[in-house]
């Protein structure tokens, strides 16, 4: 280890990063395909988008709060801004 310090570096990295690696990659698998999400019926979800010029756009939260008073049949709504 003496003799040459970044073989035994990269021999202590590369699998701290392939264990990394491996454990984000299930974090990922098991959170988004194998547990189903926490509502009560997901069958019952719905997406609202918004179009501008016949693009893609985002809603206001004048839009939302008139979404909101407009279909009292919708339990609750949730933002995404991405």
């Amino acid at each position: 280890m003496r003799r040459q310090p970044m073989f035994a570096a990269a021999v202590v990295v590369t699998p701290t990063v392939a264990i990394a690696a491996n454990a984000a990659i299930f974090s990922f698998v098991i959170a988004l395909l194998i547990r189903p999400f926490q509502f009560r019926d997901p069958d019952q979800l719905v997406q609202i988008r918004s179009e501008r010029g016949g693009k893609p756009g985002m809603l206001s939260m004048r839009e939302v709060m008139k979404f909101e008073k407009l279909a009292p049949e919708l339990e609750s709504l949730a933002i995404n801004a991405s």
